[in-house]
């Protein structure tokens, strides 16, 4: 008991024997720079899959539980999304940009997302190692079903992390669907949702 799982414990929570063996003395305020003043990237704390990350040991373990709690299917949907080529770029340009702002929007609430915004691509925001070399991007948000993300806190992962592994993917779909239409209509874009970095353009 407590080796592959926490355990409540009248202290509080204990992790895994597992977590706590590979967890390694690096937090993730000290990855992030806490506490420095000189101007940096940010980086990466978690969902790191390019380097060598100082938690890429429990990230693995996370996603093999993942895998084998049956959650598989959403990793090779994330992966499919991924390698698919993109819709090709129009060569004609429609609409100005203050109403295609408006079309943008409207379209990606339209596909399911609840929330959207378009804003200019700063520098700074752009994790450590990649490159976002588009001025302009699109976020936007899916809401997740609170009672079964709620759960988790009583230990029932299935239904916890299923609400997650569902609503991730579907974004996704959603994020590569909405770039297409974008593409259509002239302007350079990609989607992605389901990965902490996106796909190569």
């Amino acid at each position: 008991m407590g080796l592959f799982r926490g355990v409540e414990t009248k202290p509080g929570y204990r992790p895994s024997y597992f977590h706590r063996l590979f967890r390694r003395r690096t937090s993730g305020s000290a990855i992030n720079g806490l506490g420095k003043s000189q101007r940096r990237w940010p980086s990466p704390v978690y969902h790191d899959q390019t380097r060598r990350h100082p938690w890429r040991i429990v990230q693995d373990a996370f996603y093999v539980r993942v895998t084998l709690r049956g959650f598989w299917r959403f990793v090779i949907s994330a992966d499919r999304l991924d390698r698919r080529p993109p819709a090709p770029i129009s060569a004609v340009r429609t609409a100005r940009p203050e109403v295609w702002t408006k079309r943008v929007k409207d379209k990606a609430l339209e596909l399911g997302f609840e929330i959207v915004g378009l804003t200019r691509m700063e520098p700074e925001w752009e994790p450590e190692g990649d490159e976002v070399r588009d001025p302009w991007i699109v976020i936007s948000g899916s809401l997740m079903d609170y009672e079964r993300l709620s759960k988790a806190a009583a230990h029932d992962y299935r239904v916890g992390l299923g609400t997650v592994m569902e609503t991730y993917p579907d974004g996704h779909r959603r994020a590569v669907a909405l770039a297409y239409r974008i593409r259509s209509q002239g302007w350079h874009t990609r989607g992605f949702g389901s990965r902490a970095e996106p796909p190569p353009i």
